[in-house]
């Protein structure tokens, strides 16, 4: 845990198909009828027609502290399958729910960074580490529960023929993508990708590599957007947690901010989703905030 932000990954496995789980989730308005610590939701904005934009206030219960007042909108919805939100409030971050069939159960892998906004929690964040994973990992636990429970009787034998799943190991096509980069060598790196990849580097600070490219032309004209802007020293994936059709990576790097020369040391999170044995989503974050102060001649 850095003094401002913090790194979750939670792991769920709901007996139920992968549409009703995703409803579920895309619906914070009925949280609290199945997620024991979300004590009350109330929408605040409407959103679009199909939900982007929508945006609930939440209360939360914990173990730790006061409630927590949590305001979460939906940044993107891709059904049955992906979920994307910012949080603001007493927790502000952005998180990502990614959802999978298997045999008899759906896998929802669940990614969130978070930034602490208050004051008190930025400072004790080194002390309160422990617990506050702990506690986090006591609320996804009962989310879990509470909704393998709600879901269970409405459920019961209407699971669709599970996919095929690829013959291609996902950690170790993930693994191939970053020995490619480690190499510098973009042409076998883009052999990884399908044609229509859809590449997202998330941030709030405004580089030219903020952004989301589309098609392996577009890719490429990002890598060259991040070679400007970024001299890496040291890059390095640090863990790997797959699924069938999908990969997050957590890692680290120390980069030199162009032109200024100031340097920065982040860790990231990389949410890879695979389309047989080639990648067709990314999605990457780091530490926003440090690269801004390196980029204005800070470290």
């Amino acid at each position: 845990m850095s003094p401002s932000h913090v790194d979750l990954i939670s792991h769920w496995r709901i007996p139920a198909p992968r549409e009703r789980v995703w409803a579920a989730l895309a619906d914070p308005a009925d949280w609290p009828n199945w997620w024991p610590q979300a004590r009350e939701a109330t929408e605040l904005r409407a959103g679009r027609p199909d939900g982007i934009g929508r945006t609930y206030r939440l209360r939360w219960a914990s173990g730790l502290f006061s409630d927590l007042i949590v305001e979460i909108e939906a940044l993107e919805a891709v059904r049955h399958e992906r979920l994307r939100g910012r949080s603001q409030g007493h927790l502000r971050g952005e998180g990502i729910w990614l959802l999978r069939e298997s045999p008899g159960v759906t896998e929802v892998t669940y990614v969130w960074r978070v930034a602490l906004a208050a004051r008190w929690m930025r400072w004790l964040a080194p002390l309160l580490a422990p617990a506050f994973r702990w506690n986090h990992e006591r609320v996804m636990r009962a989310g879990e529960h509470g909704l393998a429970r709600h879901l269970a009787l409405e459920c019961r034998g209407s699971f669709p023929t599970p996919k095929e799943p690829s013959m291609t190991d996902p950690t170790d096509l993930i693994r191939s993508v970053y020995a490619a980069f480690g190499r510098g060598d973009l042409p076998a790196l883009l052999d990884h990708l399908t044609e229509d990849i859809e590449w997202t580097f998330e941030g709030s600070t405004g580089e030219a590599y903020m952004r989301t490219a589309r098609g392996k032309a577009d890719v490429t004209r990002w890598f060259g957007q991040v070679l400007a802007l970024d001299g890496i020293q040291a890059f390095e994936p640090r863990q790997m947690l797959g699924g069938t059709d999908h990969v997050t990576v957590l890692g680290w790097e120390r980069t030199q901010a162009l032109p200024s020369g100031g340097v920065f040391e982040t860790p990231w999170i990389h949410v890879w989703q695979l389309r047989g044995d080639r990648v067709q989503r990314f999605l990457g974050m780091y530490d926003t905030a440090a690269a801004a102060r390196a980029r204005a001649g800070g470290s």
